[in-house]
């Protein structure tokens, strides 16, 4: 349902726009659909590269929007995230992010029950310096397990978790001017997606030997 909520309103996204336009009809979105809306965020343009958790304002969207949220429903929390560019996406911004995808296909593929969640957390580093961005992860962090708090702990390097079987996991790696985000349950049969895309086009992907579908960035 929350999948549902952010691609219909980001489908109706229109220039001219405000940031905080959007987060309301989203918010108004999960309201109708009994889900409890933790937090919402929408950045326009420039706005995507400045701050990877965009409380909206009142700016005008001229070119491309971010819009994620976390919503609740009987307690447990989901986390996603969602783009949108008017007109053809430039070759660059899509090369990059693709390879924020592939990142974040990466964690969730390395997200296995009985391992470390560091393990995956090592892996994702492994695929920011192999795409070219080795920096990257420094500037935010990369999530972590989630259930009744929008993350449950946070990985990284000292982190002595270990992975749960059917945990849930919402990781969000970021290169600047994208963010990857879904929310995954761990198995033994590997991750299991509970966010992906229903409105928005399909990204196909293999990382590690899993095959993901994720979100592609929307061109309206």
């Amino acid at each position: 349902m929350t999948s549902v909520a952010i691609e219909e309103t980001a489908r109706e996204i229109e220039p001219g726009e405000k940031e905080c336009s959007v987060v309301g009809r989203l918010a108004g979105r999960l309201w109708d659909s009994r889900l409890d809306y933790i937090t919402t965020f929408c950045a326009a343009d420039e706005r995507v590269a400045y701050y990877r958790h965009p409380i909206a304002t009142d700016k005008q969207i001229r070119e491309r929007a971010m819009l994620c949220v976390n919503s609740r429903r009987q307690g447990l929390i989901v986390s996603l995230t969602r783009f949108v560019q008017f007109g053809p996406v430039p070759a660059e911004l899509r090369r990059k992010y693709q390879a924020n995808v592939l990142i974040d296909c990466t964690l969730m593929s390395n997200t296995v029950p009985g391992r470390p969640a560091v393990e995956a957390f090592r892996e994702g580093i492994k695929t920011y310096e192999s795409t070219g961005y080795p920096d990257e992860y420094k500037l935010h962090h990369q999530g972590g397990a989630i259930g009744y708090a929008g993350r449950d702990y946070k990985v990284d390097f000292q982190c002595k978790e270990i992975v749960q079987e059917n945990q849930a996991f919402a990781w969000n790696p970021s290169i600047t001017g994208w963010k990857s985000e879904d929310t995954m349950i761990a198995t033994s049969k590997g991750p299991v997606l509970v966010s992906k895309p229903v409105l928005f086009p399909e990204l196909k992907m293999e990382a590690c030997g899993v095959e993901f579908s994720r979100p592609d960035i929307l061109e309206l």
